[in-house]
């Protein structure tokens, strides 16, 4: 089983994992590029400009331009 412990070094707080740290490595590789790929996604079928507006009218709704 794998165990966490935090270890506090030179004031920065560590977490030092005790097991085989390769068991982690593929799903964290695979969680990357899914995530990768879904936010080029986003952005290729016009995703992003559509938030961006509406960031855009929240903004200036809140500020009272809108």
């Amino acid at each position: 089983p794998m165990r966490c412990s935090c270890s506090y070094g030179r004031g920065i707080p560590r977490i030092i994992m005790k097991g085989s740290p390769g068991n982690l490595t593929w799903p964290r590789l695979l969680l990357l590029a899914l995530s990768a790929g879904l936010i080029l996604h986003g952005i290729l079928n016009g995703s992003m400009q559509d938030v961006f507006v509406k960031a855009v009218n929240i903004c200036t709704e809140c500020i009272g331009l809108g």
